[in-house]
């Protein structure tokens, strides 16, 4: 018998606000865990990899679309930042609809090192290496399939370079969504950084890629 929507919403609301308390400052501090999955495709993986849609690159026109439906970053800061990035040479694969951006997602096509802000760490990439990062689907355009159809067109134009040799892309390990994509474009993880916290006390470090299976055992996943 399926729950009433009330309890269901109920069920939702508990969930949100026992994330938020674990997000909390405090909570961080006396005991918290985070692990960032680092996925890795060869040039030899993308060989079975079906190529995705292509999508509009570096478009002015799609950005202009840009429409604030979160509040970590002003319509303003989003072009600036785009416009800056894309001077720098990354690459902005784009969908819009009539009125908003619907989609964006970026591809560095050649990384040496990176740092990675959820645990604390540098990171350093091998030569030929291409990295996807900061994918996001407008509220009003999720759910249909966008943002598998931008990794397979940022993953296309990646390896059109005939000297790139890998491509990466670094995941929160409870992101089941982005994982989901991810793995089903090919992408396979490489490592685990992780930043543990006890009473304040922080260590950082990375596991191999056989933790994903056991963290996921442990969630049911």
């Amino acid at each position: 018998m399926q729950k009433p929507i009330s309890w269901r919403l109920k069920r939702l609301t508990w969930r949100r606000i026992l994330a938020a308390l674990r997000r909390s400052a405090p909570v961080q501090w006396l005991w918290s865990d985070r692990y960032l999955i680092i996925y890795r495709m060869s040039r030899e993986d993308s060989a079975g990899v079906t190529p995705g849609e292509t999508m509009n690159v570096n478009s002015f026109e799609d950005l202009e679309k840009f429409d604030q439906s979160v509040s970590w970053i002003t319509r303003d800061a989003f072009l600036a930042e785009a416009r800056d990035r894309i001077a720098n040479g990354q690459e902005v694969f784009t969908e819009a609809a009539d009125d908003y951006l619907a989609h964006y997602g970026w591809l560095v096509p050649r990384q040496e090192k990176g740092y990675f802000p959820l645990v604390e760490q540098h990171y350093e990439y091998p030569p030929g290496s291409a990295v996807m990062y900061n994918g996001f689907c407008h509220p009003r355009a999720r759910g249909r399939g966008l943002h598998q159809k931008s990794l397979g067109a940022r993953a296309k134009a990646a390896f059109a370079d005939p000297e790139t040799n890998y491509l990466y892309a670094a995941i929160e390990i409870d992101n089941w969504a982005s994982r989901h994509c991810s793995e089903k474009l090919g992408l396979r993880p490489h490592e685990v950084l992780f930043r543990r916290c006890r009473a304040g006390r922080v260590t950082k470090g990375s596991l191999p890629p056989t933790f994903v299976a056991d963290f996921d055992a442990r969630k049911g996943r």
